[in-house]
């Protein structure tokens, strides 16, 4: 509805000489002038070209927005001048043949840049965290660069939680992954010894198997975290024993809530990526983005722009779809 001058008169503080949007009205005539006013401008933008548009772009923005598109929307806008664009024939080695593969063809296209970005990620820092709403395929994604990797002749560890590891990636795994085997390390300590030690180029396993892995000898060429979230606590003892088996060279966590109970949660997130990104203190970690409120139990808050400052933080190893 125009543009408004930084000037006590247009910001409505003091008289001005012309109509406005932005008045200052000190009497009920005054008021009733300007809602005459306001009304006649109204019904003659109404008639022009554009006013239908406008019209619906302002039901739009009033109406009511689930929490997972706003959530969606925040970061996009977060992120939206990270990318270098997917440049495909740079990133990903056409040697491998992962384009003639069926999974890579089943991609629609915004799945295709989260792969490529994640590849790229990967390879050149050595982890990645793929940030993807509900619903937008983000084991479908995963299974993709899994497959680039296994083209590569390398091997994958995958942790999620026990429903998404017997439900989830054993039927998706087949269905997409184009001759790739699954091993599903789940069950008694025999089962799961008989997966991990099976030829299969995918093992999957639960996070609470997370310690008895740690007693295990095995090698993988990869790691995926799927849901990350289950690892936000750095201080937890799944957390700890993680890292006594983590000599993977890469490492990729797949999440639709990032940040869903605060900022503070992504500290741990990105911590079992790649430690440079955050550092490895939760504690200082704290301190440089967050106001402790009540130090009696541990409350903290963040810091104005904190978010921002974060999400620029890790932005080297992120890619948000």
């Amino acid at each position: 509805a125009g543009q408004c001058a930084p000037t006590l008169a247009e910001l409505g503080l003091a008289p001005q000489e012309s109509s406005g949007f932005v008045m200052c009205a000190e009497t009920n005539d005054e008021r009733e002038q300007f809602a005459r006013w306001f009304e006649e401008q109204w019904r003659v933008a109404s008639a022009s070209e554009g006013a239908a548009d406008f019209r619906a772009a302002l039901r739009r923005f009033a109406a009511r927005q689930s929490p997972s598109s706003v959530y969606t929307h925040v970061l996009n806008q977060v992120f939206a001048d990270m990318g270098e664009g997917a440049d495909a024939d740079r990133i990903v080695d056409a040697g491998t043949g992962i384009r003639e593969t069926q999974i890579w063809n089943k991609l629609y296209r915004f799945q295709t840049d989260g792969v490529i970005g994640a590849i790229d990620k990967l390879m050149r820092f050595g982890g990645c965290i793929l940030a993807d709403s509900v619903g937008l395929g983000k084991t479908f994604e995963a299974l993709a660069v899994i497959k680039y990797y296994e083209l590569r002749n390398e091997r994958v560890l995958v942790l999620a939680p026990k429903r998404v590891c017997t439900d989830v990636w054993p039927v998706e795994a087949p269905k997409w992954g184009h001759n790739l085997s699954v091993a599903v390390a789940v069950g008694t300590p025999k089962q799961r010894l008989a997966a991990l030690q099976s030829k299969a180029q995918v093992v999957v396993t639960n996070y609470d198997n997370i310690q008895w892995l740690a007693d295990q000898k095995f090698t993988f060429d990869g790691v995926v975290f799927d849901e990350l979230t289950k690892l936000k606590n750095p201080s937890g003892a799944r957390f700890k024993a993680l890292h006594k088996v983590l000599d993977s060279p890469v490492r990729w966590g797949l999440t639709g809530s990032f940040t869903s109970n605060g900022l503070e949660d992504v500290f741990g997130q990105c911590k079992i990526i790649d430690q440079n990104l955050l550092g490895r203190s939760k504690g200082a970690f704290l301190q440089k983005y967050f106001v402790c409120i009540n130090r009696d139990f541990g409350e903290w808050q963040p810091r104005r722009g904190a978010l921002e400052q974060v999400m620029a933080a890790i932005r080297p190893a992120t890619h948000v779809v």
